[in-house]
Parts: structure tokens; C-alpha cells; sequence
């Protein structure tokens, strides 16, 4: 009994290992040219999220205090009684023109960005969720 138990509490260990709770910040790197590209796009290498809870990922100026979203996305979930993750190979955000103008300010090429999730109206603190990758590109 005690060999199945430990077994049952490594396996649950490996299944959120990785995940995140609530916001993060990510560095970005501006593609080159991207002022003249005609699309700005953020893309998810590698998401997973709840099956279970659609969750709407905002971005935010990192470091900022303002309340203003640059950008949004989407992710729905499968069904409320759906146990697991979904994992998303590739998501991409078409960005808007206020995160262009968030981009001109910066100094260099990088950039930094918070992305928080989000259920209604109301940040999700509790919202577990991992990424692999976020870069930009142009297209």
C-alpha cells in the first residue's frame, strides 16, 4: 500500500512540475524589421493549460502600473469535467497596434512582457499553465 501511494505522489509530482501559477514576465527579442512588417505576431511554442478552465492570456507592459492590456488571446477549454491538460503545439496572437507603440518605446530590440491569465473579468492567480516558448515574429 505504502509502494502504491508513494508511486501515486511521484506521478502527481511530474504532472505539475513545470506549471506556473497566475502571471509571468517574459524577455522579448524584436524581430528585425518589425517596424515594417505588416503583422506583429506573439507565438506559444509548447502550451499547456487545464482542460478543464478556458482562460484568456492578456499582456501587459513588465515593470508598468497601468491596467492596460497590449494584446490578448484566447484559449478555450474542452469541458468542465474534462481532467488533464491540453497541450497547444503553436498559438499564435496577432498583435495590435497598441503593442506596437509599447515596442517603439523600447530601447534596443528587447522588450519585456507580462502575461496574465485571466477568467471573466478577474485575474486567475491560481491558473496553472506552462509554456516552452514566446518569441515574436513577422509575417
Amino acid at each position: 500500500m505504502q509502494r502504491y501511494f508513494s508511486a501515486l505522489l511521484f506521478l502527481f509530482g511530474l504532472a505539475v512540475w513545470g506549471q506556473t501559477k497566475g502571471a509571468r514576465t517574459f524577455d522579448l527579442t524584436l524581430p528585425e524589421n518589425w517596424k515594417h512588417a505588416s503583422h506583429l505576431v506573439l507565438v506559444f511554442k509548447d502550451l499547456e493549460v487545464p482542460e478543464n478552465r478556458g482562460v484568456v492570456f492578456r499582456l501587459f507592459p513588465a515593470g508598468q502600473s497601468g491596467e492596460q492590456s497590449i494584446g490578448s488571446v484566447a484559449v478555450m477549454a474542452k469541458s468542465p469535467t474534462a481532467k488533464g491538460t491540453q497541450r497547444i503545439e503553436k498559438l499564435e496572437v496577432n498583435l495590435s497596434s497598441e503593442f506596437r507603440r509599447f515596442a517603439e518605446k523600447a530601447t534596443g530590440n528587447r522588450i519585456s512582457v507580462m502575461v496574465k491569465p485571466y477568467a471573466g473579468l478577474r485575474e486567475a492567480k491560481d491558473y496553472s499553465w506552462k509554456v516552452g516558448e514566446i518569441k515574436l515574429e513577422t509575417q
